[in-house]
């Protein structure tokens, strides 16, 4: 175990399995002087545990999860990465059947959270990422079989929660608000996902938006006050390829 108590002006690496960091409270994070650095990050290693606060302003990316299994993210807030090709707060890639629960991620310039490639059976509650810039505040792609549940995905520039490539996940209890684009949207053949109970409001496109996805099923939906449609269903062509949008199941749902 390794605790954080003084001096947060650097980077960590997890060079270990069943190794812990923990940032001590009312202590964040800074990294070092140098810009676009990675502040915490487990690399291809297993039972790892995380948690603390990390002001990753001038850097890249907060807490980097790779390749790395059965691990726990808890307790965590991330904020201002604004620098580099990333600016991500939270990235989880090619993991499995990690914990991760009661995140912040705010005012990052790309998104708050990304889970990617390949991650799978992990299990992600009280997410709240607002203020997030470019892309969304929460995106998933290339990412099947995850739980998700209480998410709020708010302020972005673009996409609140973006489901790209992704499926048989179950994602529950979302509040997707006054992101530039659209609240929610699912694209590029994601499909058998399950999202219940989904709120969409004030967001400056459609509130629900199924991009060439198919067999998804949307129980109690309800999309309000948005500039756009309230769910939009959409089919598309993209280099030669044609991306339908079919068999998609919806219940309980309010679209205006």
């Amino acid at each position: 175990v390794y605790i954080v108590t003084m001096d947060p002006r650097a980077v960590y690496t997890m060079d270990a399995d069943r190794a812990a960091f923990v940032i001590r409270p009312g202590l964040a994070m800074t990294g070092s002087v140098t810009t676009e650095e990675t502040l915490v990050s487990a690399v291809g290693h297993d039972f790892n545990w995380i948690e603390g606060a990390i002001n990753a302003d001038t850097d890249g990316l907060g807490i980097l999860l790779e390749d790395t299994d059965f691990s726990v993210i808890r307790n965590v807030k991330i904020s201002d990465a604004n620098q580099g090709h990333m600016g991500i707060g939270l990235f989880v890639s090619g993991s499995s059947n990690c914990h991760i629960s009661d995140v912040q991620a705010l005012n990052t310039e790309g998104a708050g959270m990304l889970v990617a490639w390949g991650s799978s059976y992990n299990t992600f509650r009280n997410i709240f990422a607002v203020g997030n810039a470019w892309l969304s505040e929460i995106t998933l792609d290339g990412a099947h079989h995850n739980d998700l549940e209480n998410l709020t995905a708010a302020g972005s520039r673009q996409i609140g929660l973006y489901i790209y490539d992704s499926s048989y996940n179950i994602i529950k209890d979302v509040h997707a608000a006054n992101n530039g684009s659209r609240g929610i949207q699912l694209d590029r053949q994601s499909h058998d996902n399950v999202l219940m109970d989904i709120t969409t409001t004030c967001n400056g496109g459609e509130g629900a938006a199924i991009y060439g996805s198919h067999d998804n099923v949307f129980i109690g939906l309800t999309s309000s006050g948005n500039n756009g449609e309230g769910i939009a269903l959409t089919g598309y062509e993209f280099n030669s390829e044609i991306y339908y949008t079919s068999n998609n199941v919806f219940a309980n749902t309010t679209g205006a």
